[in-house]
């Protein structure tokens, strides 16, 4: 998980680098791009109480077990990385006694779910299975177009939606 931390800001240049020199005056898609739907992450949240409530908490608060998925300490600690990140770290280790043992669009659903607790928009289509689709896809905790105060950041480009 140290590696991950590492990483962050050099895939976030190498991503932001990568749009510039596609002639795209954008960041790649994100979590506020509404890349789950919200029929998934209901039956996510079905699939989360019976295989990861028992570590994570009834209400992602976590637990001596397992620790919190929701909130600013989980936004943070993801803040920058691929989606398919987080989908590859459920799927090869959770649960936690049965590591690897849910289906890749059952950890998607509970992903989902997981993205609607911490107030990701949803949109139409469901998050698709499987990390290798999510690559492209960045967990991000604030638009890329806001600082934490709230106001716009010059130096990062608008997202792929526009604002109305």
């Amino acid at each position: 998980m140290g590696d991950r931390y590492c990483w962050r800001p050099g895939r976030l240049l190498l991503l932001a680098g990568i749009a510039c020199l596609a002639g795209r005056a954008e960041f790649p898609p994100s979590v506020w791009d509404g890349i789950y739907s919200e029929k998934q992450a209901q039956r996510g949240e079905a699939a989360y109480r019976q295989s990861c409530a028992s570590c994570h908490g009834s209400k992602l608060e976590g637990t001596d077990q397992g620790p919190s998925l929701a909130g600013a300490d989980f936004t943070a600690d993801w803040d920058l990385t691929a989606v398919g990140d987080i989908a590859d770290e459920m799927q090869i280790s959770m649960p936690a006694n049965r590591p690897g043992q849910l289906s890749e669009s059952t950890n998607a659903a509970i992903l989902a779910y997981i993205l609607k607790a911490n107030r990701f928009p949803s949109g139409n289509q469901d998050l698709p299975a499987g990390a290798d689709a999510l690559r492209g896809v960045v967990f991000a905790k604030r638009r890329f177009d806001q600082s934490a105060s709230g106001t716009a950041v010059a130096y990062f480009p608008t997202g792929t939606r526009p604002r109305r």
